[in-house]
Order: C-alpha cells, then sequence, then structure tokens
C-alpha cells in the first residue's frame, strides 16, 4: 500500500485540580466544556475551563434538544439563492435551509448545522434539503424553465454508500432527472474518507449529477481533490471574491484557478459577490457563473416561480 502523508491539527480542553473541581467527574466535565469552547473559536487551540462557560454549555444542550425535535417533526423551511451568467440570467438555483424556532427565534446555519453535525442529525437535515431540492426541480421543469437546482451534502451523507439509491428514490416519483441536480460537496466533507469520497463521487457522477466542490480555496488539498475527483464545478469561496475588485493578487488568483479549471474541463461559479465592480472584474477575468446578493438574495420556492421567465427581476 502506497504511504499518504495526511495533515492533522488537535483541540484541548483544560481542568485543573483542585480550582475547576475536586472530583474526577467534575473535572472531566469541565474540561470537556473547556473543548467545546476551544472547537467554537475556530479548532486547533487548547483552552482553559471558566465557571462563564456553563452557561453557554446550558444554552448549547437547549438548542441541540430543540433542534432533535425539530428534526423529528422535519421542522425546517428551505429557499434558493439564484445563480447567474455573465448576462445576468438564471441559470441555477441553490437551495438553503433555514430554521425558526419558537423559542429561539431564527437560528442561524452557522449555529445549527455545526451542531447537527455533532449529535448525529445533519443526515437528517439532509435528507429533507433533497426532498426540497428534488421538489424545486420538479416544479421548474412543470412550469418550462428548467434549472440547475444543487444541494449540499454533508460529510456524514459522504460515508453512506446507499446515497445514489436515496437521491434516485426521490427522484422515483417525481417529473425531475439527475441531471436537474447539482451535488455540493466542501473539502472539509471529503478529508474524512478520500477514497470512499472518490467512489461514491464516480457513482453519482455516472448517474447523471453533476458535482461541484464548494467552498474552494478554504479547506486542505484543494488542488489534489480538482486532479483527483470528478467534479464539473468548482466554486470559489467569497474570501477569494471580496477583495476581487481592488487587489491585484487576488484578481491574479482567482485568474489562475479559472484558467486551470478550463484546462481540466470545470466551471467556475464566484460566490458572494455584492458589488459590481466585483461582477466587473471576475467577468473580465473570465468567471461564467455567479452567486451573490448583487443579482438575489435567496428567495422562497413561491417567489421563484413568480420570477419572469428571463430569470432577471
Amino acid at each position: 500500500m502506497a504511504e499518504k502523508a495526511l495533515s492533522l491539527t488537535a483541540s484541548a480542553g483544560l481542568a485543573v485540580y483542585p480550582e475547576d473541581g475536586e472530583a474526577a467527574e467534575a473535572l472531566v466535565l469541565n474540561a470537556g466544556t473547556a473543548l467545546r469552547h476551544a472547537k467554537r473559536l475556530g479548532r486547533a487551540r487548547v483552552e482553559a475551563y471558566e465557571p462563564g462557560l456553563d452557561e453557554h454549555g446550558l444554552q448549547r444542550l437547549t438548542m441541540v434538544s430543540l433542534l432533535r425535535r425539530a428534526c423529528e417533526r422535519d421542522d425546517f423551511r428551505f429557499v434558493a439563492q439564484p445563480r447567474v451568467d455573465v448576462a445576468r440570467r438564471i441559470v441555477g438555483y441553490e437551495v438553503l435551509v433555514r430554521w425558526h424556532s419558537l423559542e429561539l427565534g431564527w437560528v442561524s446555519p452557522a449555529q445549527f448545522i455545526p451542531l447537527a453535525e455533532e449529535n448525529g442529525l445533519i443526515d437528517r437535515i439532509g435528507r429533507s434539503a433533497i426532498r426540497a431540492a428534488v421538489r424545486l426541480a420538479t416544479e421548474l421543469r412543470a412550469a418550462g424553465r428548467p434549472a440547475k437546482v444543487s444541494v449540499n451534502l454533508a460529510a456524514k451523507q459522504l460515508q453512506d454508500p446507499l446515497l445514489g439509491e436515496i437521491l434516485l428514490s426521490e427522484l422515483a416519483t417525481s417529473g425531475a432527472s439527475p441531471e436537474d441536480l447539482e451535488l455540493e460537496v466542501t473539502e472539509s466533507g471529503l478529508v474524512q474518507d478520500i477514497e470512499g469520497a472518490h467512489r461514491l463521487l464516480t457513482q453519482l457522477r455516472n448517474e447523471g449529477f453533476t458535482l461541484a466542490l464548494d467552498d474552494f480555496g478554504t479547506g486542505y488539498s484543494s488542488l489534489s481533490y480538482l486532479q483527483t475527483l470528478p467534479f464539473h464545478k468548482v466554486k470559489l469561496d467569497r474570501s477569494f471574491v471580496k477583495d476581487v475588485a481592488d487587489d491585484a493578487r487576488a484578481a491574479r488568483l482567482i485568474a489562475g484557478v479559472v484558467d486551470l479549471c478550463s484546462a481540466l474541463e470545470m466551471q467556475v461559479v464566484a460566490e458572494g459577490v455584492e458589488t459590481e465592480g466585483q461582477f466587473e472584474r471576475l467577468v473580465a477575468l473570465g468567471t461564467p457563473e455567479f452567486q451573490g446578493f448583487l443579482f438575489h438574495r435567496p428567495l422562497d420556492f413561491d417567489a421563484i416561480a413568480r420570477l419572469p421567465s428571463s430569470g432577471r427581476p
């Protein structure tokens, strides 16, 4: 077996005797609280326990309990953000999950998605998102406006060898087909089992699904993924896009990615486009597709149905 190099990081939580507890059980519990705090701050950190962290831990437990109940009831709302071409015509939609709790109000996906992943709930949310994407694709096709509908796949879903069957099963009773769906995968979702991900993604591509590497450039070995995995598209993370209008280095970097992807017969989508300056510079650099508040905010499916056939507001 060929040798492989892996890059690993670790986080740690510290609890000190006797200040943070005299019993072993209390020390372990408080160290765990400090560890979760370290991960919330960005991972690869060491954090010491502080009494104030307990309140955050209680809030966290409350949110997990409410999230679990929401999963049982399938109590999520789905919206979709349009994706446009250089003429600002809509060419696709990305389905996004939203959660409103009676107790907490609107909860940011940046808060509840990591909790769902840590507590084994992300698969339920992922299944709901797939159903929503199929529904939107079906409605668009029935209206004579077929467009790619993309949906994010969590790391746990990529570890499920039955994912292809699940997707095809959801499509079976609809008027949509695999060609209508675009499956987005983040780099962090791939790193856990690259060989298994390669097998699964190859199977999905052979079934007719479009595959996109999401948040490109924010994870690990991006270039190796482009070389070995069967993606059709690369979505440039907004962190690359935000400075492209004024920063020559950012512009050269994007130009290089666009040229590389073109050579590999992959499309590039720029995410987080918010200004005309960013859009004009990205067009000049050869970027073919765009997504961001400059064009459309996420819309309810009913609002999407009311968009003009040209796709332009």
